[in-house]
């Protein structure tokens, strides 16, 4: 029987269809909020707290530099004021 026609699907068989179709949707409805939620809320606190870590490591390597020139600076100064004294001896 070749030219058998498809049986039309039951009232059960579209219900399971729609059920499926729907609940595909609603999963990917869900994870398109998961995105969103993402991206957000998630997203800009972690970009706030990664810019406060490299701004504080920032000021840490401005700060410690400025202290080694200070303190070259004092130790040049005191090795001057040391050898003027010893000009003054001799």
């Amino acid at each position: 029987m070749i030219g058998k026609p498809a049986a039309p699907p039951s009232a059960i068989e579209t219900l399971k269809l729609t059920i499926n179709k729907d609940i595909k949707r609603i999963k990917r409805k869900y994870v398109i909020l998961k995105i969103k939620w993402f991206l957000l809320f998630v997203l800009p606190i972690l970009l706030i707290v990664v810019a406060y870590q490299t701004a504080k490591q920032y000021l840490k390597l401005k700060i410690r530099a400025i202290g080694q020139k200070a303190d070259n600076t004092v130790l040049l100064e005191g090795q001057s004021k040391i050898t003027e004294q010893e000009k003054q001896r001799d």
